[in-house]
């Protein structure tokens, strides 16, 4: 019977490949960048590996690992993964902690919103946009997310896809709006939904 990772170390390592789901990283990376000993790493990723979560790959001496995108909970783990990217980003010291807030109150169930850019990667200046994906088909989010930005005057560049907008925005593999998201955000709203989407989007492009 093969063992169970552990779920704290397993939430760890997906959540590291969640902000960029195409990457590979090697243990040593991996090692480094979420600041767990390469002994319960490499023991954590051979029992994903086993379970046939991650995809491994020998390049040369090192051993790189990436998500399967083809296992069939592979949404469920990123969604949790994202969740864990949200709490982690907005525990830290940051200008955005009121939006998440108030965020959070809103009924968005049919919607998802997405942070990406300056902000996301800490390079953001007092000038900076902060830049957000709603992806809805609701005229009704649509306006709540306005009045949100509005109210607190907050500068933004807000992008508004629907459903099949974005998802025809991810058959494309150069660099456009819907890629820069992908690899590098924060879901601020239904994390499920966004993945949901996104991995339905990216199959139907023939991108994995």
């Amino acid at each position: 019977m093969e063992k169970i990772p552990n779920m704290e170390n397993t939430l760890r390592i997906i959540s590291l490949l969640e902000k960029d789901i195409f990457q590979e990283v090697s243990l040593h990376q991996m090692s480094k960048r979420i600041d767990l000993d390469y002994k319960t790493i490499r023991k954590t990723v051979q029992q994903l590996i086993a379970g046939k979560i991650l995809i491994k790959e020998i390049k040369g001496k090192a051993h790189f690992v990436s998500l399967n995108l083809d296992y069939s909970d592979v949404k469920t783990y990123l969604s949790f993964a994202a969740y864990y990217n949200q709490r982690a980003y907005f525990q830290k010291v940051t200008p955005l902690g009121y939006l998440y807030e108030e965020v959070k109150k809103l009924n968005l169930q049919d919607s998802c919103l997405v942070l990406f850019g300056s902000h996301v990667l800490n390079k953001q200046t007092k000038s900076s946009d902060v830049d957000l994906l709603l992806i809805t088909n609701s005229k009704t989010a649509s306006a709540k997310i306005k009045s949100l930005l509005l109210n607190y005057n907050i500068k933004n560049d807000l992008n508004i896809l629907t459903f099949k907008q974005y998802q025809k925005a991810l058959f494309s593999r150069g660099f456009n709006l819907v890629n820069q998201v992908l690899n590098k955000h924060i879901i601020l709203k239904n994390p499920e939904l966004y993945w949901e989407l996104t991995l339905r989007g990216l199959k139907d492009g023939n991108r994995y």
